[in-house]
């Protein structure tokens, strides 16, 4: 299993074409954060199991247009330790009262078994847009792939990734 260190070659060639289409790849007018591969870092003392995830990542990929509405697509790979890697799908899919105005914070994800791993999903519809939202997160191994769309269908766009990731 090898984490691309390029956006571009997250899936292959057709399906990068097909779903990214011509979206800026992360501009920084729309991302405040570093994106492309990243190194991960040391998580927040106070972080929440997402915040821990995210802390992990190695590559965090968004393809978005800062004069658009809310339509874009994220997609981050990182790797964590086993113990985050046993016990986020549970934490995603627990009940928890919301402590800010993200729109995943404290929402309870469907999860099963799927790609090799434990794939939990959110989906939802933005209540001023009337457009599919969604966040899908795969746990194999040590490795946590998350893929955020908001407008955009992915058309599978996750088992495009593990095919790259893992063959």
């Amino acid at each position: 299993m090898s984490i691309p260190t390029d956006c571009t070659d997250i899936v292959d060639a057709a399906t990068y074409a097909a779903t990214m289409r011509d979206a800026p790849l992360n501009d920084p007018a729309y991302f405040g954060g570093p994106m492309g591969s990243v190194t991960p870092t040391a998580p927040p003392a106070d972080a929440d199991l997402r915040d821990v995830v995210a802390a992990g990542d190695r590559l965090r990929c968004g393809w978005a247009d800062v004069r658009a509405d809310i339509t874009g697509l994220f997609a981050n790979v990182g790797t964590v330790d086993a113990e985050t890697a046993a016990a986020y799908p549970a934490w995603l899919a627990e009940k928890r009262e919301p402590t800010s105005v993200f729109w995943l914070d404290g929402v309870v994800y469907d999860c099963s078994e799927a790609y090799g791993g434990t794939l939990c999903q959110y989906v939802t519809t933005h209540p001023m847009y009337g457009v599919d939202m969604a966040d899908t997160v795969l746990v194999r191994d040590d490795v946590v792939v998350t893929v955020t769309q908001r407008n955009v269908p992915t058309d599978d766009l996750m088992g495009s990734i593990v095919t790259r990731l893992w063959g």
